[in-house]
């Protein structure tokens, strides 16, 4: 199935027609929003910025650490091998997946995400790159517009815990897949080992999601609410593997993300951050399976049964 934009459409975004005003508002408006997350001051900080630097590291790491064995042996003969960005909102991540695992063999690099405004900036950043990748603008929730075991790789990153089913997205990350392909997936691990404290117990956790639900904003595409903003659907990376193995997928490798999510001006004196990257420091010492768990962030590699 040809998933890519029409011509029409490439067109339009490509070419800058900017004299439909109300879409300057719009991207204007998802521009402000950007730079004012990155104000914030939970956000806006070396501390929180360094969640997010972390991640994206571990990501590159596992694909570099495992690219030889990602690429199926046929993509050359037949197609390039499809690598899937669910979610993938403006393109960061890909175009960094894009950039490591491009001069290693016949990829195609493809993202998919529900808000219009995101694919029409991640569009225009692949102007900006001179990158081959193409976007799609479908709704993670329902069915995907994708044909039946044609993916190669599903880089699904910090979209499952906004989803109040995410066996769902699950099912179709399977469907799509090829046997024997790969998910990477990164989402929240909570309670990790520094959250236990207030995390007391599965039904408060429950309680919890469920008030995060109700309050949560979400973005209205075509009178539907196709993207939830609060983290509703939170579990621990056990509690991820078992979804994932429940869902036909085993575990071939993972990383370690930081080891609380966000961050806050207070920790970023210099006495703060020196203590919280000492403490990072010795984590990364250890191994990998003995810290797993306390880091507040699931990075795993999975491979689809047959």
């Amino acid at each position: 199935m040809d998933t890519r934009p029409s011509t029409e459409e490439g067109t339009r975004i490509m070419d800058h027609e900017w004299s439909d005003n109300r879409q300057d508002e719009i991207l204007l408006a998802h521009f402000r929003g950007s730079a004012d997350y990155e104000r914030s001051a939970s956000f806006g900080t070396p501390s929180g910025n360094y969640f997010w630097y972390r991640k994206r590291r571990e990501v590159l790491q596992l694909l570099r650490k495992h690219v030889g064995e990602l690429l199926p042996a046929d993509a050359a003969v037949t197609s390039p091998a499809l690598l899937l960005d669910l979610g993938c909102d403006t393109g960061t991540d890909l175009y960094l997946i894009h950039d490591l695992l491009k001069p290693t063999g016949p990829w195609r690099f493809m993202g998919v995400d529900a808000n219009p405004v995101a694919v029409a900036q991640a569009r225009l950043k692949q102007r900006h790159y001179g990158a081959q990748v193409e976007f799609l603008q479908a709704d993670v929730t329902e069915k995907l517009p994708i044909a039946d075991e044609t993916v190669q790789l599903v880089y699904c990153s910090e979209v499952v815990e906004h989803l109040p089913f995410p066996e769902q997205l699950l099912t179709e990350v399977y469907r799509i897949l090829r046997p024997g392909g790969y998910l990477l997936l990164t989402t929240p691990n909570e309670p990790n080992v520094f959250q236990r404290s207030f995390w007391s117990s599965a039904r408060r956790r429950r309680l919890q999601s469920e008030v995060r639900q109700q309050e949560a904003p979400s973005v209205n595409i075509n009178g539907k609410n196709v993207f939830m903003r609060a983290h509703i659907s939170l579990r621990t990376v056990g509690e991820w593997d078992v979804s994932l193995r429940a869902a036909g997928f085993s575990l071939v490798d993972f990383g370690r993300g930081s080891s609380s999510y966000g961050g806050h001006g207070v920790w970023d004196t210099e006495w703060a951050l020196t203590g919280r990257f000492l403490m990072e420091g010795v984590l990364d010492a250890l191994p990998r399976r003995w810290v797993r768990s306390v880091s507040d962030e699931l990075i795993s590699l999975y491979r689809r049964g047959p």
